[in-house]
């Protein structure tokens, strides 16, 4: 018996392809030459299929939608942003981390199958967002968009909360 290979497909729209890298990246915030650290290419793969999926699918509010497409997708693209696999113990107290000094989210995984774990990501990559479009908020305002991010996603997925027509 042969081993059975799956593949993961992502057709993305048009839009998508054509958004840049973001305007912040030209400052080296986000450029890819000026990424201080290399990731976890599985990990990065994973997390830009979560976030195109919440975009696609509709599945965080249009604010975060946009965002993620302006600053988020094209960072893991160009890979501008990392996303390294730490152990638990690595970021005590907190289920994942981002280190706007380093560009990069560490988590110690990210489960595909797990909404907690795609939503912990999303509350990540709206700070990798907040961090490109250089918001300057006070941890706790900052803490309180991602947070209500996450929790809408979570609600939606759940069917307690879905999108109207124009949002």
């Amino acid at each position: 018996m042969g081993a059975v290979r799956l593949a993961l497909v992502i057709f993305l729209p048009a839009s998508l392809l054509r958004a840049q890298v973001p305007d912040v990246g030209q400052a080296g915030r986000l450029s890819a030459a000026a990424a201080p650290v290399q990731g976890d290419a599985g990990l990065a793969q994973k997390a830009y299929a979560i976030a195109e999926e919440a975009v696609r699918e509709k599945q965080v509010p249009r604010k975060a939608r946009e965002d993620l497409v302006r600053y988020v997708l094209p960072a893991l693209r160009a890979r501008c942003v990392a996303i390294i696999n730490v152990s638990e113990s690595d970021i005590p107290g907190s289920a994942a981390v981002y280190d706007d000094e380093l560009d990069a989210v560490k988590t110690p995984g990210i489960d595909l199958k797990d909404p907690d774990s795609r939503a912990k990501t999303l509350h990540e990559l709206m700070h990798v967002a907040q961090d490109g479009a250089k918001r300057g908020q006070m941890r706790e305002d900052s803490e309180q968009d991602a947070y209500a991010v996450q929790v809408e996603y979570l609600m939606r997925g759940k069917g307690i909360l879905r999108e109207e027509e124009d949002g």
